[in-house]
């Protein structure tokens, strides 16, 4: 038997933000949401990609490209290798590390039953391939190619949310009203939410902090308001916002906030 030893060339790393997608919500009514092939934008994912080389040898990286797996709903936007064309071909040892970033927008999937969503149930995102060479190897012989595969992207559950608008600081052991907007970001189901703001250390409510919508229609959304009063000074965390949905009868967290922070500045 021979043994032919082998050592993996490169690892690699990476990661996943989700922003929404910058779109106007269309309408129950709008025409275009009933035409053959529309899909409506869900989210903007950051995908954020690095290679290191593992391998001992010396070598010429030729070119790095990304291919959307071609079962993909997903629509690639922009990738910042297109940037880097002139960088290639480099040489690398052992250690050098390469880093790139895709901006990949995903799509609402109607989910009416209990499969798995199109784009977890068809496979992987995409691949990187990387063309190489090692150093000193005749030029009449062809490149290797190295593919990592990305994983299917797992979107975080945004179909209820609730959106913070704070005040810019609040008073000790005086009422402050927390208005919140609940939206309902699903194409298909009605939901009945009941909203429950959690007591803390810092904050507590002044009047019921429990709030049943009914039937709050896909699409669309309502206001609430809540009062709210400060018990620490300085700046401190909102408590939990936590949702029922009654349709799924699970428990969801909702608050998502419209500034950067979500905290707010108590003053005496």
């Amino acid at each position: 038997m021979l043994t032919v030893p082998a050592v993996i060339p490169f690892s690699h790393s990476a990661s996943v933000v989700y922003e929404k997608a910058q779109v106007p919500q269309r309408s129950l009514v709008d025409p275009e949401t009933f035409m053959p092939g529309y899909v409506e934008p869900r989210n903007v994912a950051m995908v954020n990609f690095g290679i290191t080389m593992d391998g001992t040898s010396e070598i010429i990286v030729q070119d790095i490209q990304f291919e959307l797996d071609e079962n993909s709903p997903h629509l690639l936007l922009d990738n910042t290798l297109d940037a880097l064309r002139n960088v290639f071909p480099m040489e690398w040892v052992k250690e050098d590390s390469f880093a790139t970033s895709l901006r990949i927008q995903t799509h609402a999937e109607d989910n009416l039953d209990d499969t798995l969503p199109r784009a977890e149930a068809n496979g992987p995102l995409g691949s990187f391939n990387i063309h190489w060479k090692r150093v000193g190897t005749n030029e009449d012989l062809p490149s290797s190619i190295s593919t990592i595969t990305l994983p299917a992207l797992k979107e975080p559950e945004d179909e209820l949310i609730a959106r913070a608008h704070l005040p810019p600081f609040a008073k000790l052991h005086e009422p402050f009203l927390l208005h919140l907007t609940i939206e309902n970001c699903g194409q298909t189901r009605t939901a009945d939410v009941g909203i429950t703001l959690e007591n803390t250390e810092s904050f507590v409510c002044a009047g019921p902090r429990v709030i049943q919508i009914p039937a709050l229609l896909p699409g669309t959304s309502t206001d609430v308001y809540l009062d709210v009063v400060a018990l620490s000074v300085g700046y401190v965390k909102l408590p939990h916002l936590v949702g029922m949905h009654e349709a799924k009868m699970e428990r969801v967290w909702l608050l998502v906030l419209q500034g950067k922070t979500d905290e707010v500045f108590g003053r005496v």
